[in-house]
């Protein structure tokens, strides 16, 4: 009786037949053949993949091109409108019945067109009163943690950004779980949602971790939270405390620029006893801010260490000096020109001396009529309306 093959049989027929088959040749011909025909399979493979790839992104762009025709005129209309509307009327003037929900890919495309009308209207001229509504007629918040606690770690980071984009809520309970991730992409974006929303103590981390690390961009992003935080009323915090704390300098030198953005005045006399430290970037920023918030005290203390300094942080000594127009630092700035070893550091102190009032106006010009040689282009330099910073 003939024996019927089936399932994983046919699989081990055709090996063995093509086992048997090249057997007999050399090993150099027989693991040539295994190569090729691995890389054929392997193509095989590829070729469907790509494939595959194409046809989502096209079914993806035409459900959004889809959703976008559907959503976008109407709720840009509505997010424009100064007028408030309730609920029910803005799932009326989108033509969205509340009680279905549309699909996962759905809402992550009308969430992008959220974003696009508000970077297109503007904070400014967003109705966030009718986008709270927009969000409830269409379950915005439900999607959020859905995406947050179940989908994939990429889609979990966009829902955590687009939370701030859209001015979106989610639960602090669903936000907790991730504040500790060990990924740090997800860690952070959970942290940023967390201080966006949170009104209960949304700055802790810094207070837990003193060892946490903050790229430029996670600089911009805080110093974006605390400003809508400003906006809506809630308490700004003193930076100080972290300045103190943090072991990392680029971190404290952040925090003692949002003294300055912030306009923490109290802060001020604490951050001159710090005129010293022994690290640089954060010296040069204590020198920025205190001579930004036009801190008059200082001006002593800045003018007492300016010898020692790097010359970035003497020219923005000079610049804090100058900027505080206490009529006190004439002979500082003649000085600093005087005995300037670095050009540039020279042309700042020139320049500060121009626009130091009527006295060192008159100075600049005794200066002026003194100096011969290469150093009188500087003065040039300085009164040329096209190159004095003035």
């Amino acid at each position: 009786m003939d024996e019927v093959l089936s399932g994983f049989d046919y699989l081990t027929y055709y090996f063995y037949l093509l086992y048997y088959k090249f057997i007999g040749y050399p090993v150099v011909v027989r693991i040539c053949i295994a190569v090729v025909t691995l890389c054929v399979v392997f193509y095989l493979f590829l070729a469907l993949y790509l494939v595959y790839g194409i046809y989502r992104r096209q079914r993806e762009k035409r459900l959004f091109a889809r959703i976008h025709k559907r959503f976008y005129e109407p709720l840009k209309e509505v997010l424009g409108d100064r007028e408030n509307r309730s609920v029910g009327e803005i799932a009326g003037l989108v033509e969205h019945d509340i009680k279905k929900s549309l699909k996962r890919q759905e809402m992550r495309f009308l969430v992008q067109v959220l974003i696009r009308i508000k970077s297109e209207l503007g904070d400014d001229k967003v109705n966030n009163y009718n986008m709270q509504n927009v969000q409830g007629v269409f379950k915005v918040g439900s999607f959020f943690e859905r995406e947050i606690q179940f989908g994939r770690p990429r889609r979990k980071i966009q829902a955590l950004l687009s939370i701030q984009s859209v001015n979106g809520y989610v639960s602090e309970a669903v936000l907790v779980r991730f504040l500790y991730h060990r990924r740090i992409e997800l860690r952070h974006a959970a942290r940023f949602a967390y201080m966006w929303l949170s009104q209960s103590n949304p700055f802790r981390f810094f207070d837990e971790d003193v060892t946490m690390k903050l790229s430029r961009w996670n600089m911009a992003e805080i110093h974006m939270i605390v400003r809508h935080r400003e906006k809506m009323g809630f308490v700004v915090p003193s930076f100080l405390k972290w300045v103190n704390s943090s072991v990392e300098d680029n971190v404290k030198a952040f925090f003692v620029s949002e003294i300055k953005l912030f306009d923490q005045t109290d802060n001020c006399p604490p951050l001159l006893e710090m005129l010293n430290t022994k690290t640089w970037t954060l010296r040069n920023e204590i020198v920025r801010t205190l001579g930004g918030m036009k801190y008059i005290e200082s001006e002593s203390k800045m003018v007492e260490i300016y010898d020692v300094q790097p010359e970035y942080i003497k020219r923005n000594i000079l610049a804090s000096v100058a900027g505080m127009q206490t009529g006190q630092a004439l002979g500082f700035l003649h000085e600093a020109f005087e005995r300037a070893d670095d050009l540039g550091t020279k042309l700042c102190a020139l320049t500060y001396l121009y626009d130091y009032g009527e006295s060192g106006r008159a100075l600049f010009g005794q200066l002026e009529t003194l100096t011969t040689g290469y150093a009188s282009q500087l003065f040039a330099h300085v009164k040329n309306p096209l190159t004095n910073r003035a």
